[in-house]
């Protein structure tokens, strides 16, 4: 049985602090069953596209921080490999 598998990099715009910026977050979707965390990053929600997933611009802060997500994507996809190579299915329960 074949996995299905994506990431998604949202910000958390009902929860902008004080500063200005608002916590950067994660949802893991595998066959379905979601899970939600923060990568303890924030940002300016004018510094962040919806679409793309991913900081705005050439500043070294957005570039550093599109650095770290895709670091992150990454890490991810190749845990997710290795699990899936190992064995016949991959369940969010069991792994994640």
């Amino acid at each position: 049985m074949r996995s299905t598998f994506k990431i998604l990099f949202y910000i958390k715009k009902n929860a902008v602090k004080s500063n200005g910026t608002a916590p950067i977050m994660a949802r893991l979707t595998l066959n379905g069953a979601i899970a939600q965390f923060s990568l303890k990053c924030e940002i300016s929600p004018a510094e962040w596209s919806p679409k793309a997933g991913r900081a705005i611009g050439k500043s070294a802060t957005s570039q550093q921080l599109n650095g770290l997500l895709d670091n992150f994507r990454a890490s991810i996809t190749q845990h997710f490999r290795e699990i899936s190579d190992r064995e016949a299915s991959v369940t969010a329960d069991s792994h994640f």
